[in-house]
C-alpha cells in the first residue's frame, strides 16, 4: 500500500489514439491523469511527487498501461510478474488492491484499475507515452531476478499493506529492522517486501538464523545462502568481497538471539557493499549504524469497552485474519451475528498477535467460537495446531513465547516473571516498587528497558510512558512466578503496595519508594487482581479489607458503584460481626456499602443501618470529615424515603459540625442539603434562598474529591433544585435555560453520576414539565448513552419515553411502560421522586379509560405524599385527581372542584405558580362544562397575567387558549343577552 495521497483535482490526459505496447515498452515516460511513469527509474510520480510503491505493484501497473483499455487476465499478469512461480492469487489481489489505493480514482470519480469479475482486470482510462532514444535499452518487466531463494508465502498478508509499503519504501535507507514480539509476523512481513522486491539486480537472498546457536556461524549462514563455498575459519571478507559490487536484498531472519553477530555484519556489509541492503528480523533493535526500526506491532482490534457494530468490528484486522483463517481450515464455518463479542473477546485476549490468532483459528473446527473463548485461560494448551513444516516455535503458542524466555539473561527473566503480577499498564516507579525487590532502582529500569527492546515488555502513553506485559506474555510469566515459588510473596507485595498508595490522600506523593497512584481506570485492574488474591484460600483477608477501604475512592470516581458494593459487603463478611466495633478501616468500609447500596438499590433499612454504624464509629474516633459524610449519607436516606423535615434537620446538623470545624466549603454543602429539603417540603422561597446563597459561594475542588465524597457534582445537584424551583415559581424560560446549561457541564465532568443528575433528574423531567418534546427527546437520548456505561440508568430512559408516548397520545402504550417503569425505579433507584411518575401513569392510565386503576395510583400517590411529607408535587396530585373524578361513569363534578379548590389553595400557599396555572385551567374547563365560562375567566385570567415568560410553554399557551376561548364565549352571551 502507498503512503497517503492528497487529491490534486488533475483531469487524465486523453489520447488521440490506441498507443502501442511497443511504444509503450520502448518509452521514457508513459502518462495518465496526473501521474508519470519512468520506466528506466522503476519511479512513478503524482504531479511531480514520487509515489510509494511496491515493487510487484510497480511491475504490474507496468503490464496495465501497456494493454490500456484491455481486459488483463490474472494469468497473464502474474506470469510477468512473478515469472516461473506458482502465486496464490490472494497475492495478486493484495498487490491490486495497494496499486489501486495508490491511484486513488479518476477526475470522473472511478478508479483507475477496474475488475472484470472472472476474466482480470483493465486500466480505465487512455495512456500517452513519450518514446526513448534509440540507444537506450528497451524496458523489459520480466523476467525478474531468478537469483532467489526466498520461501514463497502461502497465505495471504493481512492488516499490513501500509506496513509493506513503508519498508518498501525504506530500503532506499539500505539497513532496516523489523522489531516486534515473537508471532507477530515479522518474517513474513519481510518476505513479503523481498518478493516483491524487483529492483535488485542481483536479487534477493534469505539467511535464516533461527537455527543457529553459534555466532560464529553467522557468516557461513550468510555464505550457504549466497551459494559460496566456505573455505576458510573467518569467510566473511571473502563473502564482502563477493557483494561489493553486486545490486541486493539480503533479509537476516531472526536475530534476536545472536544480536550482536548480527549486527557487526550489518554494518560491515553497509561500509563494504554500498549496493547491498538488508532487511533483519528481530525481537530488538540491532543498535547498528545507519539502522532503521520499523516496529511491527499486533493487528488492531477492538478497544474493551468500545460500542461498535457487528461489521464495524469485523473490518479490523486481527478479526479478518481470524475469519481467513478459520474458513482455510474449515469449509464449513460460518460466523454467527451473535459470536462477533466473542470473537473480538478472543482477539483481544490474544493481544491481536498473528500466530495466536491463527493457532486458535485451527482449532475453532473442535471447539467452536463459545467453547474457544472459555478456553482463553488455558491457552497454552489449546493453541498447539501450528503447521508442521513451520519452525518449531512457532508451531505452539508457548514455544513461540519460550524462545523468547529462553535467550534472556537470568536477571531478565526474574524482572519479567515479577511484573506478571500486574494486570495493565503501571509506572515505571510502581513497577520497583514491587518487582523490584534485590535491584538497586537504576539496575531494575535498564532491564525493563531492555525488556522493551525485546518486544516482551510494552511500553505506551505520552508523557507518562506506562508498562504492561501482552496478556499471553503475562500468562505465561505467571506460571514462571509460581514455578520460581516467590507467586505468593509478589501477590502480597503487589496487594500491600496498593493498599498504601490508594491510602495516602490525593495529592500526597508519598516516600520516594511508594509512588501515589493516578486513580483513574489504569489501575483498577490492578486493584480487583489484588483483592482476589487477598481473598483466597492463600491470601490475607485483613490486608484485603484495608485494601478495599483504600479502593472506595477510585470506584467511585469511576462510577463502579455496584463493584464498590459487592467488595465492601465481601470486606465485612470477612471481617465479622467485630466490625460494627472497628475503628476508621470499618467506619470506611460501612460508609462505602450505604453508600454504594443507596446508588443501586434505592433507600433501605441496609442503607440507613450501615450509615448509622459508620457515624457511630466516627463520633467515637472524632472523625470530622466522616461525621459530615454519614450525616450526608443519612440526609441522602430521608431525601429519598422521607421524612422530610427528619432531612432538613440532619442538613442543619451537617451544617453546625462543618462551621464548628471551620468547614466552610462543606458548610456551603450543608446550604444545598437544607434547600433540597426544603424544596422538597414545598417551602419554595426558603429553597431558593438557600440555594442561590450556596451557589454564589461555591467553588468545587480542583481534585474532584467532592465527586467520591457526595456522589456526584454538587454545583449540579443544587441547579436541578434551582431550576425546579424556578418552574414552580412561575419561571419557565429561566428554569429551562440554565437546566440545559447544567447538562453541558456536567458533561464535561466524564463523571458518569453527575451527568445523569443533570440529564436525569434536572434536563429531562424540566423538558417534560414545560412541554418541550424535542428538548425531551434529545435528552432522552442523552440518557440512553449513558446507559452503555451504567445499565441501571435504562429505567429512567423507559420511565421518560413512557411519559412522552401520553403526552403524544398514545395513553395506553406510555401507561404500560411508565408502569413497568416506575415499578423497576423503585426497586433500584434512590433517586426517584416518585410523585411525578405517580401523577403522569394516573392521568395516562384515566385517558386510556383505565379510570378506576388510576384512582388506585392517584391516592396512592397523595398518601405516599403524606407520608414522607414530599410535598413540592402534592398540589399537582390533586389537581390529577380532580381530573380523574371527571371521568368516572357517572361525573363528579363537585368532589373534583373540591379536588381542585384544594389544590389551588395549597398551591397559592406555597407560592406555585405552575401548580396554580395547571389547576385554574383545570377548573376554568369545568366551569365551562357547567356554563359557567365567566367564573372560569376571572379565575384563570388573574394566574395567567402573573407570567412574565413562558409564552410558549404548553401549559401557558394551553392556558391562554382557554382563556380567549372563555372571552369569546363570555362576549357571545352578553351580546345576546
Amino acid at each position: 500500500m502507498s503512503l497517503p495521497l492528497h487529491e490534486k483535482g488533475h483531469s487524465e490526459r486523453q489520447d488521440q489514439g490506441p498507443v502501442s505496447e511497443t511504444i509503450l515498452r520502448n518509452a521514457s515516460e508513459i502518462a495518465f491523469g496526473p501521474f508519470r511513469l519512468l520506466p528506466s527509474q522503476r519511479l512513478l510520480l503524482q504531479d511531480g511527487e514520487p509515489v510509494a510503491l511496491g515493487g510487484r505493484a510497480y511491475d504490474i501497473l507496468l503490464v496495465l498501461t501497456s494493454k490500456a483499455g484491455e481486459i488483463v487476465s490474472k494469468d497473464e499478469i502474474s506470469s510477468v510478474v512473478w515469472p516461473g512461480l506458482f502465486v496464490d492469487e490472494s497475492n495478486l489481489r493484495v498487490q491490486v488492491s495497494s496499486l489501486r489505493r495508490a491511484l486513488g480514482e479518476s477526475s470522473s470519480g472511478k478508479p483507475y484499475i477496474v475488475t472484470i469479475p472472472g476474466r482480470g482486470y483493465s486500466l480505465s482510462v487512455d495512456v500517452t507515452a513519450t518514446e526513448a532514444p534509440a540507444k537506450q535499452p528497451a524496458f523489459n518487466p520480466g523476467p525478474a531476478p531468478t537469483a532467489l531463494n526466498v520461501p514463497l508465502l502461502l497465505k495471504q498478508l493481512v492488516g499490513r499493506e501500509e506496513l509493506v509499503a513503508l519498508v518498501d519504501s525504506k530500503l532506499s535507507q539500505r539497513l532496516v529492522t523489523l522489531v516486534g514480539p515473537g508471532g507477530v509476523g515479522k518474517t513474513s512481513l519481510a518476505l513479503t517486501v523481498a518478493q516483491n522486491a524487483n529492483r535488485f539486480a542481483d536479487g534477493v537472498r534469505v539467511v535464516e538464523l533461527a537455527t543457529l546457536e553459534d555466532p560464529r556461524l553467522v557468516s557461513t549462514a550468510l555464505a550457504s545462502a549466497l551459494g559460496h563455498p566456505v573455505r576458510s575459519e573467518n569467510p566473511l571478507p571473502g563473502l564482502l568481497a563477493t557483494l561489493r559490487d553486486k545490486q541486493m536484498l539480503l533479509v537476516l531472519d531472526n536475530c534476536e538471539h545472536l544480536i550482536e553477530a548480527a549486527a557487526r555484519l550489518s554494518e560491515q556489509i553497509m561500509i563494504e557493499a554500498p549496493a547491498i541492503s538488508v532487511i533483519a528480523t528481530s525481537r530488538e533493535p540491532l543498535r547498528a549504524e545507519g539502522e532503521n526500526v520499523v516496529h511491527v506491532t499486533p493487528l488492531a482490534f477492538p478497544a474493551e469497552g468500545g460500542s461498535l457494530s457487528h461489521e464495524a468490528a469485523l473490518a479490523y484486522p486481527a478479526l479478518q485474519l481470524f475469519l481467513l483463517r478459520a474458513k482455510a481450515s474449515n469449509d464449513g464455518f460460518a460466523l454467527l451475528e451473535t459470536e462477533v463479542p466473542l470473537l473480538v473477546e478472543i482477539c483481544r485476549r490474544l493481544d491481536g498477535i498473528p500466530l495466536a490468532i491463527e493457532l486458535a483459528a485451527a482449532r475453532v473446527h473442535a471447539f467452536g467460537i463459545a467453547g474457544l473463548a472459555s478456553l482463553m485461560d488455558d491457552r497454552f494448551r489449546v493453541l498447539t495446531s501450528g503447521r508442521r513444516t513451520t519452525l518449531q516455535r512457532h508451531q505452539t503458542l508457548r514455544s513461540a513465547i519460550d524462545w523468547s524466555y529462553e535467550i534472556l539473561s537470568p536477571m531478565e527473566r526474574t524482572v519479567l516473571r515479577r511484573l506478571a503480577v500486574f494486570q495493565g499498564a503501571v509506572s515505571l516507579a510502581a513497577a520497583t516498587a514491587v518487582a523490584g525487590a534485590d535491584f538497586l532502582p537504576a539496575e531494575f529500569a535498564d532491564i525493563v528497558a531492555d525488556l522493551v527492546l525485546k518486544s516482551l515488555v510494552v511500553a505506551e502513553g505520552a508523557p507518562t510512558i506506562r508498562y504492561r506485559l501482552l496478556d499471553s506474555v503475562r500468562a505465561y510469566a505467571r506460571e514462571k512466578l509460581s514455578d520460581s515459588g516467590e507467586d505468593l510473596e509478589f501477590a502480597r507485595r503487589h496487594a500491600e503496595f496498593f493498599a498504601a498508595a490508594l491510602s495516602r490522600p490525593a495529592g500526597d506523593p508519598g516516600p520516594a519508594s511508594e509512588p501515589s497512584l493516578t486513580r483513574s481506570d489504569s489501575e483498577i485492574s490492578n486493584v480487583r487482581a489484588a483483592l482476589d488474591w487477598c481473598f483466597s484460600a492463600q491470601g490475607d483477608r485483613n490486608l484485603g479489607a484495608t485494601l478495599t477501604a483504600a479502593a472506595v475512592p477510585l470506584w467511585l470516581s469511576l462510577s463502579l458503584l455496584e463493584e464498590c458494593r459487592a467488595c465492601v459487603e465481601r470486606a465485612l463478611t470477612a471481617l465479622g460481626p467485630a466490625a460494627a466495633q472497628g475503628g476508621r478501616r470499618e467506619m470506611q468500609l460501612y460508609a462505602a456499602l450505604a453508600g454504594a447500596t443507596i446508588n443501586i438499590r434505592g433507600a433501605s433499612l441496609e442503607t440507613e443501618v450501615a450509615w448509622s454504624a459508620a457515624l457511630a464509629i466516627a463520633r467515637r474516633l472524632g472523625d470530622v470529615d466522616y461525621q459530615l459524610r454519614t450525616l450526608w449519607g443519612l440526609w441522602l436516606h430521608h431525601y429519598t424515603s422521607g421524612p422530610h423535615s427528619e432531612g432538613l434537620a440532619t442538613a442543619h446538623r451537617f451544617q453546625e459540625i462543618a462551621r464548628g470545624a471551620g468547614r466552610d466549603d462543606d458548610v456551603l454543602i450543608g446550604l444545598r442539603m437544607a434547600g433540597a429539603a426544603h424544596w422538597a417540603l414545598g417551602e419554595l422561597a426558603d429553597a431558593r434562598r438557600v440555594v442561590e446563597q450556596m451557589l454564589a459561594r461555591y467553588v468545587a475542588p480542583a481534585d474532584r474529591s467532592h465527586l467520591a465524597r457526595y456522589h456526584f457534582d454538587q454545583r449540579a445537584a443544587a441547579t436541578a433544585v434551582l431550576a425546579h424551583t424556578l418552574w414552580l415559581q412561575g419561571f419557565p424560560d429561566r428554569a429551562m435555560r440554565i437546566a440545559l446549561d447544567i447538562v453541558d457541564e456536567t458533561s464535561a465532568l466524564q463523571h458518569d453520576s453527575s451527568e445523569f443528575a443533570a440529564v436525569a433528574l434536572c434536563g429531562c423531567r424540566l423538558a417534560l414539565l414545560t412541554g418541550h418534546r424535542s428538548a425531551a427527546e434529545r435528552l432522552v437520548n442523552r440518557l440512553q448513552e449513558l446507559t452503555k456505561r451504567q445499565v441501571n440508568y435504562g429505567n429512567w430512559v423507559r420511565a421518560y419515553s413512557a411519559q412522552m408516548l401520553i403526552a403524544r397520545g398514545d395513553a395506553e402504550a406510555g401507561s404500560q411502560l411508565l408502569k413497568t417503569a416506575l415499578t423497576e425505579l423503585s426497586a433500584t433507584a434512590f433517586h426517584v421522586q416518585h410523585s411525578p411518575f405517580q401523577a403522569a401513569l394516573a392521568e395516562g392510565l384515566a385517558a386510556a379509560g383505565r379510570v378506576a386503576e388510576a384512582m388506585a395510583v392517584i391516592k396512592e400517590a397523595l398518601a405516599g405524599s403524606e407520608a414522607k411529607e414530599e410535598h413540592w408535587c402534592r398540589a399537582e396530585l390533586m389537581r390529577v385527581k380532580g381530573e380523574i373524578l371527571l371521568r368516572g361513569p357517572t361525573e363528579q363534578s363537585e368532589a373534583a372542584e373540591q379536588a381542585f379548590a384544594n389544590s389551588l389553595a395549597l398551591a397559592r400557599m406555597q407560592g406555585a405558580l405552575a401548580w396554580e396555572l395547571r389547576t385554574a385551567t383545570s377548573l376554568a374547563r369545568l366551569y365551562r362544562s357547567l356554563e359557567r365560562p365567566e367564573d372560569g375567566l376571572d379565575l384563570l385570567a388573574p394566574v395567567l397575567a402573573k407570567f412574565e415568560e413562558g409564552s410558549r410553554t404548553a401549559d401557558v399557551a394551553a392556558a391562554a387558549a382557554l382563556a380567549k376561548a372563555l372571552a369569546a364565549r363570555r362576549s357571545t352571551r352578553s351580546s345576546l343577552s
